[in-house]
């Protein structure tokens, strides 16, 4: 995933290799590369962290925002953290 992932902004582009071109890549991930890229690369990218506009800070892994209602779990907040850190 951290290869695509790179791949897909475009990371690999000077290599002139069309398998590692950020503009034809498409990888086997939950979703498309046209809808990854907007998502990730645009929304992801130009709204970080703001709640409502950065898909990221809506999966609920840890809590991003005092808007964002609390449980139990945000206790947890850092460790969770330092985990999503390691695993990436």
């Amino acid at each position: 995933m951290e290869l695509g992932h790179n791949v897909m902004h475009g990371q690999y582009d000077f290599m002139n290799d069309p398998k590692f071109s950020g503009a034809n890549f498409e990888w086997d991930n939950a979703c498309a590369a046209p809808l990854w890229k907007h998502y990730h690369n645009y929304m992801h990218h130009t709204y970080t962290n703001i709640l409502g506009k950065d898909h990221d800070v809506g999966y609920n892994l840890v809590r991003m925002d005092e808007k964002q209602p609390w449980a139990p779990s945000d206790l947890f907040n850092l460790p969770k953290t330092a985990a999503l850190a390691l695993l990436f």
